[in-house]
């Protein structure tokens, strides 16, 4: 995760593991091509990285952080879009000081 994207979730109180990841492309491959894959990926200027491992199903969908396993949590909904459209609702100063402005 870049420092701006720690930042921007920060600020906005929104679990990065829900936000958008636009232009961002998750490849599954097998472990044993995994290296070749990713090599030539920068090699080609794409920045690429394994970040994690296919399981068996029955053992569910889990996050492993700092030697500590959880699961993977949910979303519904992307945590930027609902803050957005939660941020949209708020009386904003901005706007009716634009609307204000503008009736003249």
């Amino acid at each position: 995760m870049t420092e701006e994207t720690r930042l921007l979730c920060e600020y906005c109180r929104i679990n990065p593991l829900g936000a958008f990841a636009s232009g961002s492309l998750l490849v599954a491959v097998s472990h044993s091509a995994s290296e070749k894959v990713i090599k030539k990926l920068l090699k080609a200027g794409i920045p690429a990285t394994r970040i994690g491992r296919m399981i068996p199903k029955k053992n569910g969908m889990n996050l492993i952080k700092a030697s500590r396993e959880c699961a993977l949590p949910v979303f519904h909904q992307d945590e930027l879009s609902k803050y957005l459209a939660e941020e949209s609702l708020k009386p904003s100063v901005e706007k009716s000081r634009w609307k204000t402005e503008c009736k003249a």
